[in-house]
């Protein structure tokens, strides 16, 4: 028996179907653009809440007065700038400073201040007084910047150490003007406002 042979008509299909079947376009060819697929969004996967770190340091109530003294109530550690002028006399002093609340330290609130600037002016009743008095403008400025000299205590500090609530009573005083030779004396203090 004889093997059936391929008509030649196949053969020739066949090889015309695989010269075709290799011009199509294959995953593995970089010249085929691969099909859109559309983006599936991200899923957003929500993170745990984290609590606000805790600042370290000191409050700064910068300006702001009624902060810093609400914070000495309970000598909580607390910065800012203390603004006092003071008239003696027909003299305008105004004096700059840092103050800063330090916290407890055995049971007495640590108090810090810093003079920063002393500025003088005097009075128009003052000046005319001078004047009167045979002073020249000049002469009244020079006695005004030597004054303002001899009254710097920039960079002159001291560190209290209070009762809370005296320290808070205080620093009330100090905000309505009311400023005293005892002021600190119910605080142990030191530094070189005290000569120390």
């Amino acid at each position: 028996m004889m093997a059936k042979q391929i008509p030649p008509i196949l053969i020739a299909i066949l090889l015309i179907a695989a010269a075709i079947a290799c011009n199509f376009p294959s995953p593995d060819r970089s010249d085929v653009p691969s099909p859109e697929i559309d983006e599936i969004p991200e899923t957003v996967i929500p993170q745990p809440t984290q609590e606000a770190p805790t600042p370290t340091g000191p409050m700064d109530c910068g300006y702001d007065f009624d902060c810093f003294i609400e914070k000495a109530s309970i000598c909580s550690p607390t910065m800012g700038v203390f603004i006092a002028p003071v008239d003696m006399f027909g003299v305008l002093i105004t004096t700059t400073s840092f103050v800063e609340i330090k916290g407890l330290e055995e049971s007495k609130c640590v108090f810090y201040i810093r003079t920063e600037d002393v500025e003088m002016e005097y009075g128009e009743e003052l000046i005319q007084q001078m004047l009167d008095g045979g002073l020249t403008e000049e002469e009244i400025e020079q006695q005004r910047q030597l004054a303002e000299e001899q009254a710097q205590q920039v960079g002159l500090d001291d560190t209290c150490r209070f009762n809370a609530s005296d320290l808070e009573a205080l620093l009330r005083r100090w905000q309505q003007g009311n400023f005293s030779s005892e002021d600190y004396d119910l605080a142990e203090c030191e530094g070189k406002m005290f000569g120390e």
